[in-house]
């Protein structure tokens, strides 16, 4: 597609820099999985200009394999963790805002949440090798909610989520 990486990003040594994209209409975000920053690419000019973000919140250290598949909520782009230890919202003006108060008996591990859907206010975080699905309210500051009222009949494994959907209702 294009090549003009933003200026100081050095591709990392491990494979994976980039696994997931979110798009607001007119510019696409790769969010970190192995990349030191967010970056955002405009489609709308030619050549394509790059931009990085990479001014983490206060208190945040970037892990291997961070971040997985973000979600636009119409102001936000939501980086959903896949071994961070929070969810970092990226406003417009390219402040970052972590949220890692998570709901009361939920335990956050590695590989915790596979994916997110967006339904208009919520993001719900898909698990992976979490036991409770995860809502995260866009409009109260991410304040978070656990669900793992499964069936009688279904215990949750490792893997057993692997994408989730919003359908629009």
């Amino acid at each position: 597609l294009h090549d003009r990486w933003p200026a100081g990003y050095v591709r990392p040594a491990t494979t994976g820099a980039f696994t997931s994209a979110a798009c607001n209409g007119s510019l696409v975000w790769l969010a970190p999985t192995n990349a030191d920053r967010v970056v955002q690419i405009s489609s709308h000019t030619l050549p394509a200009t790059m931009t990085s973000f990479l001014t983490w919140p206060v208190g945040f250290t970037l892990p291997l394999a961070a971040f997985i598949s973000p979600v636009f909520d119409g102001h936000r782009i939501w980086l959903i963790p896949l071994n961070a230890d929070r969810i970092v919202a990226l406003a417009p003006s390219g402040v970052m805002t972590g949220y890692s108060a998570w709901p009361p008996g939920f335990t956050l591990g590695p590989r915790s949440f596979s994916g997110a859907a967006f339904d208009g206010r919520y993001i719900y975080l898909n698990p992976f090798e979490a036991v409770s699905l995860v809502r995260v309210d866009t409009v109260l500051a991410g304040t978070m909610k656990a669900f793992n009222a499964w069936p009688a009949t279904f215990t949750p494994v490792p893997g057993a989520f692997d994408t989730i959907l919003f359908d629009g209702v």
